[in-house]
């Protein structure tokens, strides 16, 4: 049988590691929620990624637009037209004439 302050020593390491244990369960929500949190943002890193990669695809295609454009609006020709005054009564009579 072991003696007094044997079991006095055993029992004064069970209370400091009961007490260890109790603070590390004091711990396990705080982690819980950081952990919870960081899945949240991982969560928004990925979305904000494929945003990003997104807006990258539409950047190229309008380059490509823009450039088609300029080189359509290159390749047409300028046409002048000149400026010819109509009579009132002309417009009138088309005008009667369509409508």
């Amino acid at each position: 049988m072991q003696s007094t302050d044997s079991l006095r020593e055993l029992n004064a390491k069970l209370l400091t590691k009961i007490a260890e244990l109790r603070k590390e369960n004091d711990e396990i929500p705080e982690l819980k929620e950081k952990l919870l949190r960081f899945a949240e943002v991982e969560a928004e890193n990925v979305k904000l990624k494929q945003i990003i990669e997104e807006n990258a695809r539409c950047d190229s295609e309008n380059a490509k637009l823009k450039s088609r454009t300029q080189n359509g609006e290159e390749a047409m020709p300028v046409v002048m037209v000149p400026t010819v005054d109509v009579p009132d009564f002309v417009i009138d009579k088309l005008n009667n004439e369509v409508g």
